[in-house]
């Protein structure tokens, strides 16, 4: 017997027909689909360990770029260049140029001009002295992550040198380490996950210090984020013959929803909660796992007059 999609439009046909409601109402279409996601993301919350969650992480690093351009102290333009094998790009670190600290923090390119690129703009503005035809070295540091992110297991750098691990560090201590060049050495190398360092987007980026030089790649193992169904044809980031579970916790939650009986609610409840115990059998996840994971209140499973809040 095959197993059912249960994509979004026959998880809403089952809880329209299991409760009699006319999902061709705009309005309770709406409504379904938002317990739907909301049992979806609760399933998540109880644990957010899933193994389903956990994601290979590959990100191929370039070797450095070298070439020369025109630099004025207190500029932030670099124009004039020539001998470039490969673009510079935004986000790369130029290096050097400075007496003081901007030597190892660097300068971030944030803009680019042309095709082969003839200028790009650095921030924070050239702190050496003013040059022409310098000798300029950019290295990577900065690497956007997929959109699915939510947060990393763990990271390591495979290049000509080897497996090497890479520690995480709170942003405050990284950036003094980044900013102020303590050393560190590249066996051990140090990244963080914040917003884009230029600000020009919203996504997730990792930077790594000390900068990256040779051609390599990050990888490792990330946990993802769960999208939300919004097509009809969109299904559930849980395994096909798990998502059961998904069904099981709408019906919990729109039995809550539409203040049935409180009967009725508890027998959708017991039906869910088996469903989910089922899958964590399955994982081997044990209550003591589960409950070590930070719980997240779900305030719209509202429920009749005096029953119990369902947030077990």
């Amino acid at each position: 017997m095959p197993i059912e999609a249960y994509d979004l439009l026959y998880l809403r046909t089952r809880v329209a027909e299991e409760f009699g409601l006319d999902e061709s109402d705009t309005t309770v279409k709406a409504r379904i689909d938002k317990v739907i996601n909301d049992a979806l993301s609760d399933i998540v919350l109880r644990y957010p360990r899933w193994p389903w969650l956990r994601t290979r992480l590959n990100i191929n690093v370039q070797t450095k770029k070298t070439g020369k351009g025109n630099v004025t102290q207190g500029s932030s333009l670099v124009d004039n260049l020539s001998g470039w094998a490969s673009n510079p790009a935004i986000r790369d670190i130029l290096v050097g140029g400075s007496s003081g600290n901007s030597a190892t923090s660097g300068y971030l390119v944030d803009t680019v001009t042309g095709n082969p690129v003839s200028s790009f703009t650095i921030q924070p503005q050239w702190l050496g002295q003013g040059q022409v035809a310098y000798d300029l070295t950019l290295v990577s540091g900065w690497f956007q992550l997929p959109t699915d992110f939510n947060s990393m297991e763990e990271l390591e750098l495979k290049d000509n040198l080897g497996i090497n691990k890479i520690e995480a560090r709170p942003t405050a201590h990284f950036e003094k380490m980044r900013l102020q060049g303590f050393s560190v050495p590249v066996a051990t190398r140090i990244y963080v996950v914040t917003q884009d360092p230029l600000g020009q987007d919203g996504n997730l980026y990792i930077g790594v210090y000390p900068y990256l030089e040779t051609v390599g790649a990050l990888s490792g193992y990330y946990w993802r984020q769960v999208p939300k169904l919004v097509s009809d044809s969109d299904t559930p980031i849980i395994p096909p013959h798990q998502r059961i579970v998904l069904l099981r916790m709408a019906e919990w939650f729109m039995a809550a929803h539409l203040r049935l009986e409180v009967e009725r609610i508890g027998f959708y409840r017991a039906r869910a909660t088996a469903a989910l115990e089922s899958m964590q059998q399955y994982y081997e996840i044990s209550e003591e796992m589960a409950s070590n994971v930070p719980h997240y209140e779900i305030d719209y499973i509202q429920g009749p007059p005096g029953y119990p809040r369902f947030t077990d």
